[in-house]
């Protein structure tokens, strides 16, 4: 049976909104999950985060690839993109709601900084999924990420001890390799 003639996926329309459906439900299944304890904004809670992304990167790898390929294609599904834009950029906007406002740049857009993050953050799986970042190595590589786009938009004590941080995990990621 095709998806055009199931009766249950009619009200999704087409093959891209009942692509799109399944995503939203698997991207709400994994908030669920994940939200079970605190997500909290602070740094060290963010960074932690990361281990939990890396499971279920390692649990449907194959599932999270097409997430990739989706969301790096020509012509992306728009609902689709959406959902998959949706966990990292609640990631950093929970950072930038409880950072405070001395901590950030003066003239930092907000959005335009959630945005550069997300499309990072995307980016970082790209590399995972075309076989450039070895698995146990993600984590580290989305936290570096992560870092990396905080200097960006930090100033102050803030930033230095982002900094402190973001040399810290590089220097061990290059005494791992």
């Amino acid at each position: 049976m095709s998806a055009k003639s199931c009766p249950n996926t009619a009200a999704f329309g087409d093959r891209d909104g009942i692509l799109a459906h399944a995503i939203a439900e698997h991207i709400e299944a994994l908030r669920e999950e994940w939200g079970a304890g605190p997500l909290c904004g602070d740094i060290d809670s963010i960074l932690a985060e990361y281990d939990t992304v890396a499971i279920e990167i390692a649990r449907n790898s194959a599932y999270n690839r097409m997430l990739v390929a989706l969301f790096f294609s020509v012509n992306p599904i728009a609902s689709a993109l959406a959902s998959i834009r949706s966990l990292p950029a609640e990631r950093i906007e929970r950072w930038l709601a409880q950072a405070p406002p001395r901590s950030l740049l003066p003239t930092l857009d907000r959005d335009r900084a959630v945005d550069r993050y997300v499309n990072s953050e995307l980016s970082t799986y790209r590399y995972w999924a075309s076989g450039r970042i070895p698995l146990p190595d993600l984590a580290d590589e989305l936290r570096i990420n992560f870092l990396s786009a905080l200097l960006e938009i930090t100033a102050g004590p803030t930033r230095t001890d982002i900094a402190r941080r973001h040399a810290l995990l590089c220097g061990q990621m290059i005494a791992r390799h």
